[in-house]
């Protein structure tokens, strides 16, 4: 009896130390889905109580189907990854339980109501409901662009469910994206699957990220998750599917263009061309043409960006900038937001001066560490920046550490700055005095350029010793 024991005990370790067959990761992947279906199902969500009594019980199981639908799709996506990195059973239910939990932490965030929510997403969502297919796309949504109207005009088809969790769901949906291209980044230094798997949920899990999505229903991760596999794309040398991503994230914000100085170091390494550049606008276009057959006009959304543009005159709108360290910026608007444009060009040209010097020498490294210097340089000193805007550092002071275990505490700054500014921007409590988290994103600031130049100067040196 003992010997068959021992040799169960020895089969069932070495079972789970090898790679599990695909029927049995389609097999975990159901098991777990309907966990999370079973507690999403559960929740006591405050919203779905609202209803009146016999509709609740619908409600429970519609919610439980989104959320098992949304970790379903997720877990897909990870085991997609895992399989080509050689991931045991053990690996892969290691993450399959730990995503779960992840993602039904997030869901108890779902009943907050933010301000935006209350005077803009709520009434798009009603509005767009209301009308046909052809009338919702043709819809103006403030300062958002055609493709998120696509999103918001196919959750305004699902009727009788809590509008503000389809929201929320469709951002989530786009942090496991996020997630994912973090770890791919991660990927290009450390080959160690754990560690990638450990960045995946430090990214998924990081507070301005769970913030942004399932507390305050903002939509960030949608263009940032999209521009990070871009930027993969191309340290990967697929240059075409590179430039497509970025065209796709730029028609969903305009805040790409944080990134797309990087560019020029891709082009210095030859890791693009200049023909593919064409890709970017030609995609941008692609993605405008539902609305064109919907009646919207073509120069109108070409030049969204900038009908959007006068929207916002504030120098700076919660945001740890600059502005918030100079006493006369608010009684002078007009003269710095001039002064802050002209700022945010000269640190970007010089910044890309400094990367076309090193072309020949540059590494991924340098690459990653310049994508962070630049989206964190350019909000800092740009007008008009709202909190949100400095998502894309947020993450990329992440994969950084990644590339820099000493850095370690460079997210940790970067992150808690955005955080007190999402605090009070959201106004769910005391509103922090921001000057002194301007103070701390500018110290992050100086230490991402003071490693890059490290990194241009290791470049070089490892270059000489071939």
């Amino acid at each position: 009896m003992q010997k068959a024991l021992d040799r169960f005990d020895r089969r069932v370790h070495e079972g789970i130390a090898q790679r599990p067959p695909g029927w049995l990761k389609a097999l975990l992947v159901l098991l777990f889905s309907a966990f999370v279906f079973w507690i999403a199902r559960l929740n006591p969500n405050e919203l779905l109580e609202s209803f009146p009594p016999g509709d609740i019980p619908g409600l429970r199981l519609m919610n439980g189907f989104l959320w098992a639908l949304l970790y379903a799709v997720t877990l897909t996506l990870l085991f997609v990854f895992l399989r080509r990195r050689g991931a045991s059973l053990a690996q892969c239910i290691f993450v399959a339980a730990i995503l779960a939990f992840a993602l039904l932490a997030k869901t108890r965030l779902l009943d907050y109501e933010s301000d935006d929510y209350d005077f803009f997403l709520a009434y798009w969502f009603y509005d767009l409901q209301e009308k046909t297919l052809m009338q919702a796309l043709a819809t103006y949504l403030a300062d958002y662009t055609p493709p998120y109207l696509y999103l918001v005009t196919l959750i305004s088809r699902i009727k009788f469910f809590p509008d503000l969790y389809l929201y929320k769901a469709i951002s989530i949906a786009f942090d496991g994206l996020l997630a994912f291209g973090v770890m791919k980044l991660v990927s290009l230094r450390h080959k160690g699957l754990m560690l990638q798997i450990a960045f995946f949920f430090a990214a998924y899990l990081l507070p301005t990220v769970v913030l942004n999505s399932a507390f305050w229903a903002q939509c960030d991760a949608i263009y940032v998750s999209i521009a990070l596999c871009g930027l993969y794309a191309a340290l990967c040398d697929r240059p075409a599917k590179a430039l497509i991503l970025f065209g796709v994230a730029l028609s969903f914000k305009l805040q790409t263009v944080f990134l797309l100085p990087i560019l020029l170091a891709l082009w210095s390494m030859r890791k693009i061309k200049l023909h593919h550049l064409l890709l970017i606008p030609l995609t941008y276009i692609t993605m405008m043409i539902p609305a064109l057959i919907a009646d919207k006009r073509f120069s109108t959304l070409m030049l969204a960006y900038f009908r959007t543009a006068d929207m916002y005159t504030e120098l700076y709108m919660n945001a740890p900038s600059i502005y918030t360290l100079i006493p006369s910026a608010k009684a002078l608007p007009q003269l710095y937001d001039g002064m802050g444009v002209m700022l945010a060009l000269a640190v970007t040209v010089l910044l890309c001066a400094m990367l076309y010097q090193k072309r020949r020498t540059l590494s991924a490294a340098s690459v990653i560490c310049a994508s962070f210097v630049f989206t964190l340089a350019i909000p800092l000193v740009l007008p008009r920046m709202h909190e949100r805007y400095y998502f894309f550092a947020d993450i990329l002071a992440l994969v950084l550490a990644a590339y820099y275990p000493r850095k370690w505490y460079l997210p940790a700054m970067v992150v808690f700055a955005s955080f007190v500014a999402y605090y009070t921007g959201m106004q769910v409590g005391y509103k922090f005095d921001l000057h002194w988290m301007a103070l701390v994103m500018l110290v992050a600031l100086g230490i991402g350029v003071r490693q890059l130049v490290l990194q241009l100067r290791e470049d070089e040196a490892a270059i000489g010793m071939q």
